[in-house]
């Protein structure tokens, strides 16, 4: 996170809000992050040094444009953007072309990973998908060349060639419907066919490499060869929604790191909060479970408003559905079968039952 240089023009609060002067995010891909330095403050790893690359785009005479490298040093409340360039004698010179300081007391530099959430030590994201793809292009090549080569019978003469003169007598094999076959009376003429019993174990290897790239993409829960019910789609999907929900909570903590560099550079007394639905990833509740929920409400064990709170947390509802304007509708709303009473009620009331 950056912050533009201070502006002898900005006296008070009101100006800084006035001005388009605020804090803003910048980008940086893990490559370009050549080093850095940490220390242990209280067991926990603390960022003091961190070298960015930088790739500029600068003009080139007066159409023409050549790109340059920089080289930012972040360090606590300051920063210098370096260049190397070549000097005459061939030796390579660093000269420094920016530098300056900021408010904060520590590097403002957040680092997000989807994998691991130790500094800049994750892999790739879905590296080991990668990996089962590569292998799964390897395998299914090497099916298909089985395939094309035990697809094609290898014709066999036996008994024609018995020695060497023979083979140079023997004119070329031409096989047709018009064409005729001499061979000696103990010989034979077939086709030989590879038996090509490896097929078989080869696409069950790629059924299950199939299988592992479809959990690790969530593709198992809209295809297949057959329908899965809701009790193999949880145990399939029970790893994967775990890893989701990580990825989830590493970027709400990534977030709340932002928030937290953005009120010290602006000042102010409380920054934003992000917080994660535990429920997205939840599967819908099954409908044994919505008459068991209906039956409680109807017992009277559960109120109306629980009943419509838990069946929007099981995804029966809409997100959306607005709980509280459906019980306030629901409490004006007076129920058919007290209105039944009352009439009974009312007519008891004008027409009592004679006396003896």
């Amino acid at each position: 996170m950056e912050f533009p240089p201070e502006d002898p023009n900005i006296n008070s609060q009101a100006d800084l809000l006035a001005s388009d002067r605020h804090p803003y995010l910048v980008l940086i891909d893990r490559r370009d992050i050549l080093n850095w330095r940490t220390i242990k403050v209280n067991g926990k790893s603390v960022l003091v040094q961190i070298t960015i690359r930088e790739i500029h785009s600068l003009a080139d005479g007066d159409f023409g444009e050549k790109e340059a490298i920089y080289y930012r040093v972040l360090r606590p409340g300051e920063y210098f953007v370096f260049q190397i360039v070549e000097g005459n004698t061939g030796e390579a010179q660093t000269i420094l072309i920016e530098q300056g300081t900021t408010s904060l007391d520590s590097i403002p530099l957040v680092y997000y990973s989807v994998t691991e959430s130790q500094l800049f030590a994750a892999k790739a994201p879905f590296l080991n998908l990668a990996k089962l793809n590569i292998e799964h292009y390897q395998k299914r090549s090497q099916l298909g060349e089985v395939l094309r080569k035990c697809n094609l019978p290898v014709p066999v003469r036996k008994g024609l060639i018995r020695t060497v003169d023979d083979l140079k007598k023997v004119p070329p094999l031409v096989i047709g419907p018009n064409s005729v076959l001499d061979i000696p009376n103990d010989g034979d003429f077939f086709f030989a066919e590879p038996s090509g019993s490896a097929i078989a174990a080869s696409r069950e290897d790629l059924k299950d490499l199939e299988a592992a790239m479809d959990r690790m993409t969530l593709d198992f829960l809209t295809s297949g060869d057959h329908q899965k019910t809701a009790t193999e789609v949880v145990l399939d999907s029970t790893k994967t929604s775990a890893n989701l929900k990580g990825v989830a909570r590493r970027k709400e903590s990534a977030m709340q790191q932002v928030f937290g560099f953005w009120v010290q550079y602006t000042g102010e007394i409380q920054g934003g909060s992000i917080a994660m639905d535990e429920d997205l990833l939840s599967m819908p509740i099954t409908p044994e479970q919505v008459d068991k929920l209906e039956s409680l409400a109807t017992g009277g064990f559960i109120s109306q408003r629980t009943l419509l709170l838990l069946l929007q947390r099981g995804k029966v509802l809409p997100r959306q559905f607005d709980i509280d304007e459906e019980v306030a509708t629901t409490e004006q709303v007076q129920p058919e079968d007290e209105i039944l009473a009352d009439v009974q009620a009312e007519g008891d009331t004008l027409n009592p039952s004679p006396t003896l």
